[in-house]
């Protein structure tokens, strides 16, 4: 993930009645990005020591949707590694079994915190990750020993590990540790909001810029408001609200059903209008922009009603 520091325009909600203004990305917002990117510098390097066989393993935490799968897949793929991606659920057995069948990939083991918790699965992680060095070279032999099961691997790949959690502090852990190179990965507010600039300025699948703009500085403005972490995943996920929306294939407004993600319930849509009762309001608006500068009025009136310059231009003419 490289965000990249360049200005854009954008669309800014005013509180006072919800019209927009176009803007710059200010230098605040540049001076985000560089941090952050400064940021994700480790994380790729982090991840290119293991794919270019300088370390062994990488275990890289922080809170959901902040972009910590991004950069590690992204610079796999950009380097072109051989890497096998596991998640959801995988036992020790489980684990040794991938290490054996591809023993000199890279095992990206995403939100899988259950599997460092797995007494079993710890074995196998200390073994794959570490072992003596006999002639300049590393040899990590892992076994795998039960009721007629007498099981060896030499494991020559790599393991990432992602996870919302660090690892816990008791010894089996800290010895993992000392071999897969924790560390956290914190995204501030400042960040995430710039970086959603950023993300809303080349549109979305059949988003414009500016409606995904809108609905960035919708999220940010709620999320701070409401004193929560800006998520990236609120982000795109909410580009799809909006799209519903404009397709015509959603009854609530499109604020609403991103207020539901933010909240994690149900927000009361308004109450249906009548095309009538529409086409009232659409004129009061119409009357009330009228003699304002025509780039002024054209960014209020899709502020107000969501709709474009050339509905507006029927209103005007029906008044």
């Amino acid at each position: 993930m490289n965000p990249g520091v360049r200005a854009v325009n954008f669309l800014k909600p005013k509180p006072d009645h919800g019209s927009w203004k176009t803007l710059m990305i200010t230098d605040e917002d540049r001076k985000q990005l560089a941090t952050l990117d400064a940021k994700m510098a480790v994380v790729r390097d982090r991840t290119r020591s293991v794919a270019k066989r300088y370390t062994t393993g990488f275990f890289l935490y922080g809170p959901g949707g902040c972009g910590k799968s991004y950069a590690v897949l992204g610079e796999l793929d950009k380097l072109k590694s051989d890497y096998k991606l596991h998640n959801s659920r995988m036992t020790g057995r489980g684990l040794f079994d991938a290490l054996d069948e591809f023993p000199d990939s890279i095992h990206v083991c995403e939100d899988m915190e259950q599997l460092v918790e797995d007494r079993m699965a710890q074995g196998v992680l200390r073994s794959a990750l570490w072992g003596q060095e006999r002639d300049g070279k590393m040899n990590r032999v892992v076994t795998w020993r039960s009721h007629k099961t007498n099981l060896r691997c030499e494991f020559q790949g790599g393991i990432i590990i992602l996870s919302n959690r660090p690892l816990a502090d008791l010894p089996e852990l800290n010895a993992i540790g000392t071999r897969i190179n924790p560390i956290e990965l914190h995204v501030t507010n400042a960040e995430g909001a710039a970086l959603m600039r950023q993300i809303a300025e080349d549109g979305h699948k059949d988003l414009s810029p500016d409606a995904c703009r809108e609905v960035a500085e919708y999220i940010i403005e709620r999320s701070l408001a409401e004193d929560r972490r800006i998520d990236l995943r609120i982000l795109l996920n909410a580009f799809g609200d909006r799209l519903q929306h404009d397709r015509g294939e959603a009854e609530a407004p499109w604020r609403n059903l991103v207020d539901s993600r933010l909240k994690g319930l149900v927000v009361p849509a308004p109450p249906r209008r009548s095309r009538a009762e529409v086409l009232d309001e659409e004129r009061m608006i119409a009357r009330e922009i009228k003699d304002l500068p025509r780039v002024e009025r054209a960014n209020t009136w899709h502020g107000r009603t969501g709709k474009s310059e050339k509905a507006l231009y029927r209103r005007l003419a029906e008044i």
